[in-house]
């Protein structure tokens, strides 16, 4: 009697540590294979519809729309001195994202994951609070705004250790490349005349606001996305996922 409760006990363990381990939806690649590059692009494009809806099975969130609540930026740069409050902000356009390029290797114990896509537009929109000064305008004051951002090209570089069979996200830096980026501005001055002369002036300078505003931008989304896509992997084993 003693044998079989302890064999029932050790049973249920077991399951218990097997339900905790999920796979991916996505094929699997073998790094040593001379064409895993291709394969690693392929199977991304091909999963990324399921990345796009979320997987609640992962508390990963949907991504298109992707909603964020709150994000605190305080640019000291060329014609930007602000502290910018953005407030319930939406994203639109990765559903379309066509993938480039994926890499996928090790340097000492560092894995690395480079994603290379492309979107013909994206999107976001929220309320915005300004205090500062942009180019020759004084703004105190919340607004809203949305950004249209066409032909873009971004280059995704995850890396983190792998500990016990588990990949461990530490950083997710974000390279944009931009052709064009139009803002769209209302209730930043007070009155439709000057929300328009800074709309206009916005979208004049943009290379130069987006060369100022960029780099800050991506640096703050860095722990942002790494705590968006650690339950990916916390549960998935690294050998499974990224096989030799």
């Amino acid at each position: 009697m003693l044998l079989r409760v302890f064999n029932l006990i050790s049973f249920g363990a077991f399951g218990l540590c097997m339900a905790k381990e999920q796979m991916l939806p996505v094929t699997t690649c073998h790094r040593d294979a001379t064409d895993y590059s291709t394969c690693l692009r392929d199977a991304i494009q091909e999963a990324w519809p399921r990345f796009i809806q979320g997987l609640p099975e992962f508390n990963f969130p949907p991504i298109d729309p992707a909603f964020y609540d709150h994000h605190y930026v305080t640019i000291r740069n060329g014609v930007l001195y602000v502290n910018a409050h953005a407030v319930n902000t939406t994203f639109i356009g990765f559903a379309n994202a066509r993938f480039l390029d994926a890499k996928a290797y090790f340097t000492d114990n560092i894995f690395h994951l480079e994603i290379d896509f492309q979107t013909p537009q994206i999107s976001l929109e929220g309320l915005l609070n300004l205090i500062g000064s942009v180019g020759p305008f004084r703004v105190n004051s919340t607004g809203h705004y949305k950004l249209v951002i066409t032909d873009l090209k971004i280059r995704w570089d995850i890396t983190g250790p792998v500990a016990d069979d588990r990949w461990i996200p530490e950083h997710f830096i974000i390279i944009p490349r931009l052709k064009k980026m139009k803002g769209y501005f209302t209730g930043f001055l007070g009155s439709e005349e000057f929300d328009k002369l800074f709309q206009d002036f916005a979208n004049e300078y943009w290379p130069a606001l987006f060369r100022a505003i960029g780099p800050i931008v991506m640096k703050n989304l860095d722990p942002m996305f790494v705590e968006m896509i650690t339950p990916l992997f916390s549960n998935v084993s690294f050998s499974k996922i990224f096989p030799k």
